[in-house]
């Protein structure tokens, strides 16, 4: 390591990365169990479930049913997923547009891959939160979960073959994260920023916040996927007092990649469907998340990447063969009532590693003449 470089991110333990070849393809929404035995006698196993895995953007929409030109406008803003509404599926394959509604339903189409899976509870800790029979506020955590957990019993039986997913807000944070992450196939967290105290007008919610609660979510919930929904409304009465502008989704997604998210969404079109400014912005946001996709889909966090400056942050990310996709954000800048404030970073130094090869460990530098808010790069396999 070069003198002067910082470390930031890189004291995570080693990582390795295996493909299991199997004879035939796997049975959609099957489980399986895959084990591995070290030299010295180790046995490792964990468990996986075979299903459709693109790399999921997408928003929530309250229309229905969803129609032709609703579903060309969200294809032309790079959004591949709708979340909760529903429509003529035919329309929405014919524009590229996957769907993940809020119930499963009564007479689901397997052939249909389109159809990702559903969302089985919104915010379950939030009900738990208003458990007023529980009279101890922190033993009211999980009081959802045995209605989950039968309910998750029930759907794979019926529609074994769908991903089921929970939202998980921020009461009782880091605990209901541990309480709900294993309920489903993949958790969403929904930390939204940036936010201020309505009594003292105070920052409550930084978009730095994003990254905290994902990398959380993601020790309590692998080796499943976790996927991040990010703000895009305003409500002055929860302390949203602004929309987040176009600079702070780039930066709560890259954030949320930096975490290990393999899915991002935005909460939600009714709302910043108004606003042509945010929705050029997001629209800008989901062409690089689409151009890096396929690799974050199955990719690994690793800390092998390096920036000589304290003011910014820095993840790599591996998908094995393929290549290495790595975040670099500037962390020098101010959430104010009226927007973000960055101050740009000139002449930044990245160092990444790259995987162990028959040359031995290796690296690549590079330098960003002007980091203004994040920047993403991919280290593609020959």
């Amino acid at each position: 390591m070069t003198d002067g470089w910082l470390p930031r991110g890189n004291d995570r333990p080693a990582v390795a990365a295996y493909r299991v070849r199997v004879s035939e393809p796997l049975e959609r929404g099957s489980f399986h169990t895959i084990a591995f035995v070290t030299d010295s006698g180790q046995i490792f196993r964990t468990q996986a479930r075979a299903c459709v895995n693109p790399f999921t953007i997408g928003t929530f929409v309250h229309v229905s049913p969803l129609g032709d030109s609703l579903c060309g406008r969200l294809r032309r803003l790079n959004f591949n997923t709708i979340f909760w509404g529903r429509g003529d599926a035919d329309v929405q394959r014919d524009h590229g547009l996957y769907q993940w509604p809020n119930r499963p339903k009564r007479k689901p189409d397997p052939s249909n891959l389109s159809e990702l899976g559903w969302f089985s509870q919104d915010e379950p800790d939030v009900e738990d939160y208003f458990a007023n029979e529980v009279k101890d506020r922190w033993r009211r955590l999980g009081s959802s979960a045995p209605g989950l957990a039968a309910g998750r019993r029930r759907n794979i039986e019926h529609i074994p073959y769908q991903q089921e997913c929970i939202i998980i807000d921020i009461t009782f944070v880091p605990l209901n994260y541990a309480t709900y992450a294993q309920l489903c196939d993949i958790p969403w967290t929904d930390r939204y920023a940036p936010k201020w105290q309505k009594e003292t007008g105070d920052l409550q919610f930084h978009p730095h916040a994003v990254y905290a609660t994902a990398s959380t979510l993601a020790t309590h919930c692998e080796p499943k996927p976790h996927m991040n929904l990010l703000y895009a409304s305003g409500n002055a009465n929860l302390g949203f007092l602004r929309y987040p502008t176009p600079d702070e989704e780039l930066l709560m997604a890259s954030y949320a990649l930096a975490a290990g998210a393999k899915g991002i969404g935005y909460w939600w079109w009714q709302w910043f469907g108004r606003r042509p400014d945010l929705q050029r912005g997001i629209a800008q946001v989901n062409a690089q998340l689409r151009q890096i996709g396929g690799l974050v889909a199955r990719s690994i966090v690793t800390g092998w990447s390096v920036v000589n400056s304290e003011q910014a942050m820095t993840e790599a990310l591996w998908t094995a063969g393929e290549g290495v996709v790595v975040l670099v954000m500037n962390e020098d800048y101010k959430v104010e009532k009226e927007g973000i404030t960055s101050t740009s970073k000139r002449n930044v130094q990245v160092q990444c590693r790259l995987p162990p090869g028959g040359a031995g460990e290796a690296s690549v530098q590079w330098e960003i003449a002007e980091l203004r808010v994040a920047n993403w790069f991919v280290i593609a396999a020959e």
